[in-house]
């Protein structure tokens, strides 16, 4: 597969992407001056390195500039301007986020840098910048301790990337923007806000990359020590039939290696994909009802003879053959998931808010390897097994699954589900 053609595009778009590094872009670095805050509201609000967030700013806290301070020009924050900490904590330093508010409005601080950039549009940039892929190369080039780390700007230039044309990222930017803003209007917790975003970056482009490389890095969590995937195995009865089912996640791995009550240990093994030539098929990628239709194939989400005849109805109508598909990727159908199924097909949920449902959900991506391909191309890398404690990560699951379950419970019981277009109106 040619990296540099990705499969996902807008429409009209067909130039390869461009491997570039940062330094080509990068046209000048600004460091933010040593400015003094203060705790009234008379001065202009002040811009500080734990107001950056992964892709956004925090701004519900701020401290003002003291009366007698004066920001200099380039200390003044505009739009469309790229900050990132250039000294933190070792887990906050290097984040980054483009100011989308309006220009002249803040000032910034020291430990903050602003990038000037050429050929890369600074909407793009943000999500670009705060893809796993990228995030990883920043963090290894950061210096010092676990409580003070720094890094120098300088020290960015080798980090590489793929940009389209300018044309195509002002089209994926404004559809990032756009999605940030119906989140901010739908007022979600922070669980929802990151999973959103997060998700759909990596459903376009992100987890693209590592394909377009012909490679991934998926986990598998279990209790067992010991597993030998066989193709032919499995359950009938699992969300998309029998096959060996995986995450690119590794913290949702050891959460599914000890979700059982019999407070067993567990296991995650590492494995890694080559994915040359495979066929992938991503329902996320495609109409949602495509994604419940197979999980009506495999698992029943009711025991009524209306169910059971609607059922088929519906599948005929939105399912897909997947027969020639090496892998399945698409979201995970349990606890929380399920219950969402469950509610569809009692008419209590209307198709507009299925999507924004299952992002809510935030139990995780999953992949299923399908063919005797597939099972080819996957080795575990067994120097790399992790064991999970069940008392750290039981809990951390449940309390995922609850969070999920009252998240989706208010969207379900607000005006934004409209109960018009539900499930036995759509067959």
């Amino acid at each position: 597969m040619d990296m540099a053609k990705p499969k996902i595009r807008f429409k009209g778009y067909t130039d390869e992407w461009e491997q570039r590094k940062l330094g080509d872009d990068l046209v000048s670095i600004h460091t933010g001056t040593n400015l003094l805050g203060s705790i009234t509201n008379t001065g202009m609000p002040l811009i500080k390195m734990g107001n950056i967030q992964r892709g956004y700013f925090d701004t519900s806290k701020v401290e003002f500039l003291a009366e007698n301070e004066q920001p200099d020009k380039a200390d003044i924050v505009n739009y469309g301007d790229f900050f990132f900490n250039t000294r933190n904590t070792l887990e906050l330093v290097g984040k980054g986020a483009t100011w989308m508010k309006n220009s002249g409005e803040y000032a910034f601080n020291s430990n903050i840098a602003r990038f000037e950039l050429r050929n890369l549009d600074t909407i793009f940039f943000n999500y670009l910048y705060n893809t796993d892929y990228m995030t990883k190369q920043i963090h290894a080039r950061a210096m010092g301790t676990t409580s003070v780390a720094a890094i120098y700007p300088s020290t960015l230039d080798s980090v590489e990337y793929l940009a389209p044309c300018m044309k195509e990222q002002q089209k994926i930017g404004a559809y990032f923007k756009q999605l940030d803003h119906l989140i901010t209007l739908h007022q979600r917790k922070a669980i929802c806000t990151k999973n959103v975003r997060n998700n759909h970056i990596l459903s376009i482009f992100l987890w693209e990359r590592a394909v377009f490389m012909g490679k991934m890095i998926l986990y598998h969590g279990s209790p067992n020590e010991m597993i030998h995937p066989i193709y032919g195995l499995g359950e009938d009865k699992h969300d998309y039939g029998r096959g060996f089912y995986l995450t690119a996640n590794i913290e949702l791995a050891k959460e599914w290696a000890v979700c059982r009550p019999d407070q067993s240990n567990g296991w995650v093994h590492k494995y890694e994909l080559v994915t040359d030539d495979l066929r992938i098929l991503d329902f996320q990628q495609l109409n949602v009802l495509s994604w419940l239709a197979e999980l009506m194939k495999h698992r029943e989400a009711s025991d009524s003879k209306r169910y059971r005849v609607l059922a088929v109805k519906f599948i005929d109508k939105y399912g897909i053959d997947t027969d020639g598909y090496d892998v399945i990727k698409g979201w995970r159908a349990d606890a929380s998931y399920f219950y969402i199924a469950k509610a569809f097909v009692r008419d209590e949920i209307d198709v507009d808010i299925l999507e924004e449902l299952l992002f809510l959900g935030d139990l995780g991506i999953q992949y299923c390897i399908k063919s005797e391909k597939g099972y080819a191309n996957l080795h575990e890398l067994e120097s790399e097994l992790l064991p999970v404690s069940f008392a750290d990560f039981n809990d951390k699951y449940n309390e995922r699954d609850i969070a999920a379950r009252e998240n989706m419970r208010k969207l379900i019981d607000s005006d934004d589900n409209k109960v018009t277009k539900v499930f036995s109106t759509l067959i």
